[in-house]
């Protein structure tokens, strides 16, 4: 056998000309899929996500998530700056409705519009998907639902101005459904379009609340979640957060408005945390990580790429595109 020794200039064009034959050979199965006005997606068969492998955690410590729901403008022009100035990475779960950038249900409030999407993608924020229209999933048609979920990161893409080529499901993969509103069949279609989902809790937290999630491995469709109300008080989540690096557990922490002065009537206020009350947590939270280097502080999508993914084989996502 003849044996033949390339030089490195010749193995570099091999492998440039097996990688540009690989993206080549990709065919979109339905180029007509998830139209919606200027929208159009191709879909493509694809597995589970492989996490990006990242640094172990330190035996024992636990993690922290920030999240938001609804992308309301306070959250990128209040909490993001606060965040940011600790180093912490947030996920926002945004509601991708014609009407960026207009008033939210309460005439107070603006949604983001696309110059602050924009700057969360450039500050490296997690952006998820929150469904078109903030409807709860289990209360409308199984059309409606496909829209629900397939429009969202297709949106977010354009707004965003992504390259065409790019893909919208990959960099838009995580989801919270409106309310805390679903069931199995709703889940199903959300394992088609995206790569995790998270739940809410709003209630009293106790002893035996589910309100953690195990880093020995967690399904990334059934993420445990408390949510953060203008009833809550700073010090229990202070206690919640010093608990998960203390017990070497995830949580998830979710929040919707956050603002300077409070809304005039009690069912606007309900999900509202004062700035000075947001800014008390993320600071309490850092100096947890300064004083005893047991906690970090990860996006939803940063924690699932060290915690392992409890039935993989189940979760198999029927299909995305760009």
């Amino acid at each position: 056998m003849t044996h033949v020794k390339l030089g490195a200039s010749a193995i570099a064009l091999l492998i440039l000309f097996g990688i540009t034959a690989g993206i080549s050979a990709q065919k979109p199965l339905d180029p007509a899929a998830a139209k919606q006005g200027n929208i159009a997606a191709e879909v493509k068969p694809m597995g589970s996500p492989e996490p990006t492998p990242r640094a172990a955690l330190p035996v024992g410590a636990g993690i922290l998530t920030f999240t938001f729901d609804g992308g309301l403008e306070d959250q990128a022009t209040i909490a993001e700056p606060i965040l940011k100035q600790n180093e912490f990475h947030a996920t926002f779960y945004v509601v991708t409705s014609n009407d960026l950038g207009g008033a939210n249900d309460d005439p107070n409030q603006k949604t983001m519009n696309s110059a602050e999407l924009q700057a969360l993608y450039d500050d490296k924020a997690d952006l998820g998907c929150h469904t078109v229209t903030d409807t709860p999933l289990t209360a409308v048609s199984d059309e409606q639902l496909q829209e629900e979920l397939k429009i969202p990161p297709l949106r977010l893409k354009r707004l965003i101005g992504l390259a065409k080529d790019a893909d919208a499901y990959a960099a838009f993969s995580a989801f919270a459904s409106p309310q805390g509103a679903y069931n199995d069949h709703v889940l199903s279609v959300v394992k088609q379009f995206y790569h995790s989902h998270v739940n809410s809790y709003d209630g009293v937290v106790g002893p035996d609340s589910e309100i953690y999630n195990p880093l020995s491995g967690v399904d990334p469709y059934l993420i445990n979640r408390r949510v953060v109300t203008s009833q809550v008080v700073p010090e229990e989540v202070y206690d919640a957060i010093d608990r998960a690096a203390a017990e070497g557990k995830w949580l998830v922490l979710a929040f919707h408005a956050i603002v300077d002065k409070r809304s005039p009537t009690a069912d606007q206020q309900a999900y509202q945390v004062s700035t000075q009350d947001f800014r008390s947590i993320v600071e309490h939270a850092a100096e947890r990580i300064r004083q005893h280097g047991d906690l970090r502080v990860m996006s939803v999508t940063e924690a699932l790429a060290v915690i392992p993914h409890k039935d993989l084989a189940k979760n198999d996502r029927a299909g995305a595109g760009n």
